[in-house]
């Protein structure tokens, strides 16, 4: 995601996301469209494995998010129309 011309706005605040690390800016781009709040206690544990479960629940907020976007032409970053 880094290198697809995709932008985060907004920063995550995870002590285990170093900034020099090859997926800070693709975290914080997830974080920024509510695809995920980490793993609790200011924790993203980016070494952890994802579920198919949890995988099914990214897309579909991120599939969401794409059906938005093309339908009113902007984002709906507080997340009011999510399902």
């Amino acid at each position: 995601m880094s290198g697809g011309g995709l932008v985060a706005r907004a920063f995550h605040d995870f002590g285990d996301v170093s900034d020099g690390a090859f997926y800070h800016d693709d975290v914080s781009w997830i974080v920024d469209r509510s695809v995920t709040a980490g793993c609790g206690g200011g924790n993203y544990r980016p070494n952890n494995n994802v579920t198919r479960g949890q995988m099914a629940t990214f897309l579909r907020i991120l599939t969401w998010h794409e059906v938005v976007n093309d339908e009113s032409g902007g984002d709906d970053p507080a997340g009011a129309h999510r399902p």
